[in-house]
């Protein structure tokens, strides 16, 4: 899941055949739970080093909101 809900055309991401590009930000929650409804696991790949894009793009909340916001939404299934 990334913001476009397409691969960024790496060949080795590209030609795995049981992963599937879909549209999200986990920063906002709304737009994580219709993706994760048959979802089993989530592997988290969000962060950064530097605040990037604005307020809205901080260290906190792309190292850590991010993730919190993830978790919160695939437990909401459970």
């Amino acid at each position: 899941m990334n913001r476009s809900g397409k691969s960024r055309g790496d060949p080795v991401t590209d030609s795995l055949k049981n992963v599937t590009f879909l549209k999200g930000d986990c920063l906002k929650p709304d737009s994580l739970k219709k993706n994760l409804e048959d979802v089993d696991a989530v592997i988290h790949t969000v962060g950064t080093l530097f605040g990037t894009g604005g307020p809205e793009r901080t260290y906190k909340a792309l190292n850590r909101d991010a993730a919190v916001n993830m978790a919160d939404a695939l437990n909401s299934f459970g």
